[in-house]
């Protein structure tokens, strides 16, 4: 198991990559406050992320969280699977494609 994961700006999008879990998302999330609050409205790109567990799901619920606090439309590009099915049993409901 890969214990790395970064988030990047990039052309008006946050590229998310490599592996969301329990040891990657606290610090991803450190990573990611500074662009979330410097971003208008949130597009995350979720396409090179390598793999994920419970924990990327908790990640990106605190996105839609911080989101809703900060009146700030919110959307996911290219959610993994194993994400998506999480979501879906969860019943949570956000802007995806």
């Amino acid at each position: 198991m890969t214990h790395s994961a970064i988030i990047l700006s990039q052309e008006g999008r946050l590229m998310v990559s490599g592996d969301l879990n329990f040891l990657t998302v606290p610090m991803l999330w450190k990573q990611s406050l500074p662009l979330l609050s410097a971003s208008q409205e949130l597009q995350f790109d979720l396409e090179k992320i390598t793999s994920s567990n419970s924990a990327g799901l908790a990640l990106l619920v605190e996105w839609m969280k911080y989101a809703e606090q900060s009146h700030k439309k919110i959307h996911f590009h290219h959610v993994p699977p194993q994400i998506d099915s999480l979501m879906k049993a969860m019943g949570l409901k956000c802007r995806v494609d």
